[in-house]
């Protein structure tokens, strides 16, 4: 988690996903892992009933999109 911010009902965090994936040696020219870094926006607005759910989820990288990460979406 790298930021929050609450505004009234909405609360708004930033945060880091990290992946590292790591390969079995099959061939034997496999590296021994690979991995990224991503950055996300995750908004929760309150509920009536005063539990937080999650209603959208976005990247925050400036980069373009790789042509396999999802649009951006409403949950």
């Amino acid at each position: 988690m790298n930021k929050t911010r609450i505004r009234g009902g909405t609360t708004t965090v930033q945060v880091t996903e990290t992946t590292t994936l790591t390969y079995d040696k099959i061939r034997g020219d496999e590296p021994a892992t690979t991995g990224f870094k991503a950055h996300h926006r995750l908004t929760f607005t309150v509920q009536p009933d005063g539990t937080w759910k999650l209603t959208a989820l976005r990247s925050s990288d400036r980069a373009p999109r790789r042509s396999t990460s999802p649009s951006p979406r409403r949950l």
